[in-house]
Parts: C-alpha cells; sequence; structure tokens
C-alpha cells in the first residue's frame, strides 16, 4: 500500500467528521476551483526537536507531503495527513459558502489562489512554543500586493497530535482588516479611464495591482511568544519586516541585519 492510500485509510479510522463535506471528499485532497477562488496546493512545515527550521529547505511540498526539492524528505506522520484532510474539507466548505468579504476581494483584484498550509509540531519537543492555527496572505519575494501571492489557510498538528484548523471568523477578519484599510487610502480605487472612485462605487470597481501596495495598515503585529518562517510579515513599531528564514523571540528591529532572520520593508 502506497503511503497516500495508507495515509487516506488512517484518516478514515481517525472518523474526523466536518458538516457538509463527506470523508470521500475530505480524503480527495486535490487542485480545485469553487466559487472562482483555486485551492492551488498544500505544504508541510515540520518541526523536529527543537531546531530551527530552514525555509524553504524543509518544506514538503504537495497535498500529501511527497517532494522536497533540497534532499531533507521526511514521512508525514498519519495524525499530520488526517489534519491536513480535516482543514482541506474546512477549506472546500468555507469556499461553498463564500462569505460576502471575499466576494468583495474579488471585485477589488484581490488574489483568488489559497494555499493550505499544515505546521506540524508532533516531533517537536514539549517545550517548543507553537504557531496558533491562522489565515493570512503571503506574496514571496516581494512587497506586500494583495492582488499576487497566496491566502495561507494554516492548520497546526501540536505535540500532544491534536490539530488546529482555521475558522471562517479568522479568515472573515483578516479580509474586513484588508478591505477596512483598503477604503481608507487616499484614492484607494482607480477606474480604467484614470477617474477616481468614491466608497460607494466600491462594488462596481475592479482596483489596479499597485494599489494594494499601499496598505501599511494591515498585517500582523510582532509578537514575542510566537514563532515565525521565512516569508512571514509583520509590522514592529510602525515598521514592515519580513523574515528570513524560522526565528523565535528575536525582535525585528534588534535582529534584522546582514546575518540576522528579519529584514526591513520600509
Amino acid at each position: 500500500m502506497n503511503i497516500k492510500n495508507k495515509m487516506l485509510s488512517m484518516a478514515m479510522l481517525l472518523s474526523l467528521p466536518i458538516a457538509g463535506i463527506s470523508h470521500a471528499e475530505a480524503s480527495d485532497m486535490k487542485k480545485v476551483e469553487i466559487k472562482g477562488y483555486t485551492i492551488s496546493g498544500a505544504e508541510y512545515l515540520p518541526i523536529l526537536g527543537y531546531e530551527e527550521f530552514a525555509f524553504p529547505n524543509h518544506v514538503q511540498w504537495g497535498f500529501y507531503g511527497e517532494l522536497n526539492t533540497y534532499g531533507h524528505n521526511v514521512e508525514i506522520p498519519g495524525n499530520t495527513l488526517a489534519c491536513a484532510e480535516s482543514s482541506y474539507a474546512a477549506l472546500s466548505e468555507f469556499l461553498v459558502s463564500l462569505p460576502q468579504e471575499f466576494e468583495t476581494l474579488k471585485d477589488l483584484g484581490a488574489t483568488r489562489r489559497v494555499y493550505m498550509w499544515v505546521t506540524d509540531y508532533s516531533a517537536a519537543t514539549l517545550d517548543r512554543a507553537t504557531r496558533p492555527s491562522s489565515f493570512w496572505h503571503v506574496n514571496s519575494g516581494g512587497p506586500m500586493d494583495f492582488s499576487k501571492g497566496y491566502w495561507k489557510w494554516e492548520a497546526v498538528v501540536k505535540q500532544d497530535g491534536s490539530c488546529s484548523i482555521p475558522t471562517k471568523e479568522q479568515a472573515i477578519q483578516f479580509a474586513q482588516r484588508i478591505i477596512g484599510a483598503y477604503k481608507q487610502s487616499e484614492n484607494y480605487c482607480d477606474f480604467a479611464d484614470g477617474t477616481k472612485s468614491s466608497d460607494s462605487e466600491i462594488d462596481s470597481v475592479i482596483c489596479l495591482a499597485n494599489q494594494w501596495t499601499d496598505i501599511s495598515a494591515v498585517g500582523t503585529t510582532w509578537q514575542a511568544d510566537r514563532e515565525y518562517v521565512g516569508g512571514d510579515e509583520v509590522v514592529y513599531e510602525g515598521v514592515r519586516y519580513r523574515a528570513k528564514w524560522w526565528n523565535f523571540n528575536q525582535n525585528p528591529k534588534q535582529y534584522s541585519t546582514q546575518g540576522e532572520p528579519w529584514e526591513k520593508l520600509q
């Protein structure tokens, strides 16, 4: 039995029900488009012991974690794949009943690609701090631009094997912050002919991509008790930083020079 079939069988035994999604649908993870959004893929971040996580060297790509291009392959544990399948089902259900905020993001020209992310602490030491499950955005290798990159739907497997999945409320709150900051920015939308729009016209306007880069108010405030991996963006004392690799309790302001884990974006 190959690893995929083995893990699917284990997931069925674990019996993780998600309302409105059958076990067969939950287990059959694949690229799919729902309500204009595409679940594009998945990646697994296995945290081993207390070692620092190297991004992207330690990442396992693919819905079943079957690919690592850096020779650091590890077998994805059964409980982790079961968590991923449950998370996939929850994400699918979220998109089927798409909240209005995400219809608005589509109208504003935001990216429609969603990527599953599973941070796995099942092999980490018990004293290792864990990331919470969350919904966020990443545009690797460039400035913050919500018309590019991916929405990240991040599930977390903790040391005891428990599975934490993002909630509908988390995703909606994140979308509301983006839309609110976008509306507050001056001349936040442009018509194709160069004329400016107003708040009352937001539903009928397709915004130019470069407007997204002006939303400096949107971001996650750096927290000393949270782990960060390469690509994470935070705001600290009004300044935006991007993580180069895994780090924990390293103040972005103090650790943003060459050879240190943060880079200053503004």
